[in-house]
């Protein structure tokens, strides 16, 4: 399942013990799926922009492993235990380094990973371009 915009109202929720609206649509992404709360054996990776560092991370069977982005992923920043610590209040990145579950969890970022699309790449038909400028998110010389 593909993680969706959608899912982020019922994950923050969840996330802060509050109960969702009834109609939103989309999924907790941290509830498990076998019925009982927790982390998730789903995927779920996110990029940083820069600041000091740029990070990427991913999490996945109830560990978040965020690693340095130099293109690569990078070495490993920090390491949570999210069903013992799920406020990340302790990074284990120094218990775990080298350990089979870093490797594994690199290669899945490796695998997840995309080239970033940029705006020039995208196409749009005539009728998606005169309603972006109609909003004012287009000017006359773009195509």
């Amino acid at each position: 399942r593909s993680v969706s915009a959608l899912d982020l109202p019922r994950t923050l929720c969840g996330l802060v013990g509050v109960a969702p609206h009834q109609d939103w649509g989309g999924v907790d992404l941290f509830l498990d799926r076998s019925g009982g709360t927790g982390p998730s054996s789903e995927v779920f990776v996110f990029q940083t922009l820069e600041a000091k560092a740029r990070y990427v991370a991913v999490i996945t069977d109830g560990w978040k492993w965020i690693f340095f982005d130099d293109g690569g992923p990078g070495d490993l920043a920090f390491a949570y235990d999210l069903v013992r610590d799920p406020t990340e209040e302790h990074d284990r990145s120094g218990e775990v380094r080298g350990s089979s579950r870093e490797r594994a969890a690199r290669e899945l970022v490796r695998g997840l990973r995309r080239a970033p699309q940029s705006a020039s790449d995208a196409s749009l038909t005539d009728a998606e371009l005169s309603r972006l400028r109609a909003l004012g998110y287009a000017s006359d010389d773009e195509r």
